[in-house]
């Protein structure tokens, strides 16, 4: 970049491994809210996204520990989280670092699009000296369960 060299960290981190019966149950649950049946779905649910969180929790702490020990700045983290923008996951990665959407985006950001789950999973985390222009999510691109997300990032002075 402008001749220096920079870091990028991209990372698949651990999915939800919601199977289809589980995405069934969720739209069940939305289609027709009886008590009984949202109470036994979200025990469910709740469940499977707890054990996921917790094997995502150290692959966090690992691409955290990446961060902090790369040698070249300016340091790009990107890829799919699989966890909100308010998780352990991306708190724990994006120390020290911006969010690209959250700097530059608009709207939710929702990159994950399938069964009636709607989340921005997918991240592009940026170190301070990178600004972020026009980030946003490509809903034109449909060949994933994730719409693609990209921005413009521009070296910036840093004060002395």
């Amino acid at each position: 970049m402008q001749g220096d060299t920079l870091t990028l960290i991209g990372c698949h981190l651990e999915s939800n491994k919601l199977t289809a019966e589980d995405k069934a149950v969720y739209t069940d649950m939305l289609k027709d809210p009886e008590k009984e049946k949202v109470k036994s779905g979200m025990r469910l649910l709740v469940s499977k996204l707890a054990e996921a969180t917790a094997l995502r929790a150290p692959q966090a702490d690992a691409v955290a520990a990446e961060v902090a020990a790369a040698r070249y700045r300016p340091l790009i983290v990107c890829g799919d989280f699989n966890d909100s923008p308010i998780s352990y996951t991306h708190r724990t990665i994006s120390q020290g670092l911006k969010d690209a959407f959250v700097e530059s985006g608009s709207g939710f950001g929702i990159s994950y699009n399938q069964n009636h789950f709607y989340f921005r999973i997918d991240n592009i985390l940026a170190s301070p000296e990178l600004k972020s222009y026009r980030c946003e999510v490509d809903r034109h691109i449909d060949a994933s369960d994730h719409y693609p997300i990209a921005c413009w990032l521009k070296r910036e002075p840093q004060p002395e």
